[in-house]
């Protein structure tokens, strides 16, 4: 996302710089444009794990003073007139606001589930997240990717824009192609905020009803292991299927006949907006934040509560209603054209061109 922002104004003549600050010489994954320069700061912090304790707090201190002082270094060498962030970067958050002069703006945004990230749970997470919410107000504006998280973040006195994710591909007719018989599809991190846990079990309540369909699932991570350990002590071995990450997902999403989304918290739920972009419609748990701003319930989706016994009752609704089924095709994918890359960019481009100005 921040690279194809990038991209987006540099095309359309902005002088963009993409700033990193542990990359090295190690390429980033996304091509970006021609007229944006990168620059790293090569402040290491994951070499800290090196050293004993004293000499890691001192050469993190050293590291910080080094990423200001080169950070001021292309501030100011640049003119620069916006500097944008995000949450991720929360301990730095003082650092960017202690090297911009007054005539830089500040934005920081979030790409994550305030609900998660910004509760927390023991004294040490409580005093960093007083510190990291100190700072993020004295940032012009943050910018939230849905109207809920920008609720959130508005309760704690922020100043909040909103502008949602965009898709990458967005096909110009509904996607006529031949979808697999019986294939639902789930795609994101094997981490325990997507609950793939828990869309398993939920077809298994419902598996021995159905032995027509399957369930793919498209992700890597920690979980794996023990996803296919649940696989098989219910016996779903044949039934239920775990994928590598592919280059075109969008193909995935066209061969399906639904996807279904059974997170715990979504900072957007983009594969939400990907499925409905190729006419494939969602059973999403109703988590905060992004599901229920994106799928209209009944029209273009469904949504479910938290738990596995409602979320199989979607499911097997969406299973034996071939007719509504093919609606929602057709109505997710004319309510995704909101999220058309083009339209997201412009409206980010506004957004930015406003806090200069």
């Amino acid at each position: 996302m921040l690279v194809d922002k990038a991209n987006h104004l540099a095309d359309n003549g902005w002088d963009i710089m993409f700033l990193t600050y542990e990359q090295g010489e190690n390429p980033i994954l996304y091509e970006l444009h021609a007229f944006v320069r990168h620059v790293d700061l090569d402040c290491r912090y994951y070499t800290l794990y090196r050293y004993p304790l004293v000499k890691r707090l001192w050469r993190y201190l050293h590291q910080k003073w080094i990423f200001r002082h080169r950070l001021r270094d292309v501030i100011q060498k640049h003119h620069t007139q916006l500097v944008i962030t995000t949450t991720y970067c929360g301990e730095f958050l003082g650092d960017i606001l202690a090297v911009c002069h007054p005539d830089v703006r500040t934005v920081v945004e979030s790409h994550t589930a305030y609900a998660h990230d910004m509760i927390p749970n023991r004294w040490i997470d409580r005093l960093t997240l007083f510190l990291k919410i100190r700072n993020i107000r004295r940032f012009d504006f943050l910018i939230a990717l849905t109207e809920s998280d920008a609720k959130a973040w508005r309760s704690q006195r922020v100043r909040v824009k909103v502008v949602p994710n965009h898709v990458a591909y967005y096909p110009k007719a509904l996607p006529v192609a031949s979808r697999e018989v019986g294939r639902i599809l789930a795609v994101g991190r094997l981490h325990p905020q997507k609950r793939f846990d828990r869309l398993i079990d939920a077809f298994a309540l419902i598996a021995q009803k159905y032995p027509q369909w399957h369930i793919d699932i498209f992700g890597r991570g920690a979980e794996k292991y023990t996803l296919l350990q649940q696989v098989n002590a219910l016996h779903l071995e044949k039934r239920v299927f775990i994928y590598d990450p592919v280059d075109d997902i969008s193909s995935e999403y066209k061969r399906s006949q639904f996807l279904v989304l059974s997170s715990d918290y979504e900072g957007f739920g983009l594969v939400i907006a990907e499925a409905m972009a190729c006419g494939t419609p969602v059973v999403s748990t109703n988590c905060p934040f992004g599901p229920a701003e994106i799928i209209e319930d009944g029209v273009t989706g469904l949504l479910c509560e938290l738990n596995a016994q409602h979320l199989a009752s979607k499911i097997e609704w969406m299973i034996t209603h071939d007719d509504e089924r093919e609606a929602m095709r057709c109505a997710a994918y004319q309510s995704a054209a909101t999220y058309q890359k083009e339209h997201v960019l412009s409206l980010w481009q506004s957004v930015y061109k406003n806090i200069i100005i």
